[in-house]
């Protein structure tokens, strides 16, 4: 993990600590590339806690039978609570598009969700989740969360991200303004492919 964050990625961590004090549930909200696990990261880093990901969620569902999706991220998510004040979830979108799209099940998985919501509200606890899917967004699911999201790119993410990337001297050289003029939309995995190409 890189010590710091890029600035459009900062100027959301920043409104994030500005947030929780009021409310247990905050989510992270923005498109592929923008830096939502990164920044979920960093905030496991400086909150403490517990980082739940996918392949937790994978691991958990071993237990479980296949149709039993719902109770098991819920067990996985309060198991975590008991231990720990703050609970952090990276790709929320994934299994929600999972858990309503022509499942047996379809939509249960906003049972669990509202409790879970409840729960960190209740306690005093707090869970903050990151998703790229607008349409599954946690904040339809339990209308209390606050939504945080990613701004777009400027120029000066660019300049940041390919200093991480390219050697310094080939960094030094480009025109960041000129490069996002011309293509004002590229996230962080097609900067970080583009850099390569460079090197």
């Amino acid at each position: 993990m890189r010590n710091s964050l890029f600035p459009t990625q900062q100027q959301t961590f920043d409104r994030m600590l500005r947030q929780l004090p009021a409310h247990a549930v905050v989510e992270i909200l923005g498109n592929s590339g923008s830096g939502k696990s990164t920044l979920l990261h960093y905030a496991h880093h400086h909150l403490g806690g517990e980082l739940l990901q996918l392949y937790d969620f994978i691991d958990q569902t071993r237990h479980y039978h296949p149709l039993a999706l719902e109770e098991a991220f819920e067990q996985m998510v309060m198991s975590a609570f008991r231990s720990h004040s703050v609970v952090l979830i990276d790709d929320l979108q994934i299994l929600l598009q999972v858990c309503h799209t022509n499942t047996p099940r379809d939509g249960l998985l906003t049972l669990p969700l509202r409790k879970l919501g409840a729960y960190a509200t209740r306690t005093q606890k707090k869970l903050v989740v990151a998703t790229d899917h607008r349409c599954y967004r946690l904040s339809l699911i339990y209308p209390e969360t606050e939504t945080v999201r990613i701004n777009e790119f400027q120029a000066i993410d660019y300049g940041f991200l390919c200093y991480c990337y390219l050697d310094d001297a080939i960094a030094a050289r480009l025109d960041y303004d000129k490069i996002y003029r011309f293509a004002s939309n590229l996230n962080a995995y097609q900067l970080r492919r583009a850099c390569l190409e460079l090197n």
